[in-house]
């Protein structure tokens, strides 16, 4: 591997090779981290950058169960007829 220009001054051909060597080295090595899925090379409107895809670990957002729902109703209508008997 030639001996590139100090980052960001990279040219384009530096950036490609760069990215390419670290790709391999990651195909070499994922087996000994998680964090990260795959590192590409990709291209977007004539413009080369690196991706880096790794897994987001997002929790699902919680609803409440239906007997809980059913819970809230049945005591909001002993409330209620509470309430109502108080006031006959």
């Amino acid at each position: 591997m030639t001996e590139v220009a100090a980052f960001p001054q990279l040219s384009q051909p530096e950036f490609v090779e760069s990215c390419t060597a670290f790709q391999h080295r990651f195909e070499q090595h994922k087996q000994d981290q998680a964090a990260w899925i795959s590192v590409d090379l990709a291209q977007k409107h004539n413009i080369d950058y690196l991706q880096i895809t790794k897994l987001l670990h997002i929790k699902p957002a919680t609803t409440p169960s239906i007997e809980a729902e059913d819970d809230e109703v049945e005591q909001a209508q002993e409330d209620e007829d509470e309430v109502l008997s108080i006031h006959i």
